[in-house]
């Protein structure tokens, strides 16, 4: 789990970047190929309050952060199986290319969006070492699924 919440609160478009990937190695190690990456953006705050979740501005403009296309490249070329984060997409609110969608879907790895970390949460799920579980309800012919995800420690 990488955590940018300070990055965010200074910029709610944040994109997380390679260079903050790189910082977290410094400090964890080399994310290992098969891993899953969590985002904590500090956006779990916003749960309950459906308005500032999605950040919708006057033109309808999506305001959340997310992970940037250099990020999400770095990851998927260490062989990251999955992306989480704690907003409503990957992506930023505001990133209309759709950018570690793109990378990620079509080498047919994993998104898991929405991911409830909460404070009461953010202290018991370790930076590194989770084996986490994610759960979809199996739906045919669908793009997206409701999970339940467990991670256990």
């Amino acid at each position: 789990m990488i955590n940018v919440s300070q990055e965010t609160e200074r910029n709610i478009d944040y994109q997380i970047t390679q260079q903050d990937i790189i910082n977290w190695e410094k400090t964890h190690g080399n994310i290992q190929s098969g891993s899953f990456v969590i985002a904590n953006t500090g956006w779990s705050r916003y749960w309950n309050d459906p308005k500032k979740f999605i950040g919708l501005d006057e033109n309808k403009v999506r305001h959340f952060p997310g992970w940037g296309k250099e990020a999400a490249q770095y990851l998927h070329e260490k062989g990251v199986r999955g992306l989480g984060i704690d907003t409503a997409s990957i992506d930023a609110g505001n990133n209309n290319n759709f950018d570690a969608h793109n990378i990620f879907l079509k080498a047919n790895k994993y998104l898991v969006e929405n991911i409830n970390i909460g404070t009461e949460h953010s202290n018991t799920l370790p930076e590194v070492g989770a084996t986490v579980f994610v759960l979809p309800i199996p739906i045919e012919n669908c793009s997206e699924a409701p999970a339940r995800i467990i991670a256990y420690t």
